[in-house]
């Protein structure tokens, strides 16, 4: 959102009783032109009543507000906006990663080779763990190899992770 404040300490000596006017004026416009016109060094003309006025870019204050999940960023004429805001989409996609890094890591302490296929086990008591695995079984699979993969542990060695605060445990069998 762009505020654009009219500078009353150099409008008034320049336009004297006028200058409620003039602000007034750069009120009605709109705070996206305006800011445009003012980043870009022009002067912003207002019609205060029946001449036009020329406002000079140093009378007007150009502020960038953002709420708090977006961060922008300006480079030159150009603002580059990110949306930090983690939906439950970008959510599941993330502990879909973690699960496939720990899974990862387990092969390399079991000295695994890399082309080595497995059979994975898995327990998870958390909502967002489960669905993550549902939802993106197929990518977790094919990144670590897994010809199989079930929800069980079974006997044998496992370990155990802290995933997005809930803990996964994971089981690995060589195929």
């Amino acid at each position: 959102q762009v505020r654009v404040t009219p500078q009353m300490d150099r409008l008034g000596p320049r336009f004297k009783s006028d200058a409620p006017k003039v602000a007034e004026a750069l009120a009605a416009l709109d705070p996206a032109e305006v800011a445009r016109a003012v980043e870009a060094g022009e002067a912003v003309r207002v019609t205060v009543g029946d001449r036009e006025v020329s406002v000079e870019p140093a009378d007007v204050e150009v502020r960038r507000e953002t709420p708090e999940h977006l961060l922008a960023a300006d480079a030159g004429p150009v603002t580059v906006v990110l949306d930090t805001q983690i939906t439950p989409e970008l959510l599941v996609e993330g502990l879909a990663r973690d699960i496939v890094r720990h899974v990862q890591q387990y092969r390399k302490e079991l000295d695994l080779n890399i082309e080595d296929r497995i059979h994975l086990g898995w327990a998870a008591e958390s909502e967002e763990l489960c669905r993550a695995i549902a939802e993106w079984r197929d990518y977790v699979m094919a990144e670590t190899l897994a010809l199989r993969m079930e929800p069980d542990v079974g006997g044998g060695p496992s370990k155990r992770v802290k995933i997005g605060g809930a803990e996964l445990t994971i089981q690995i069998r060589t195929a």
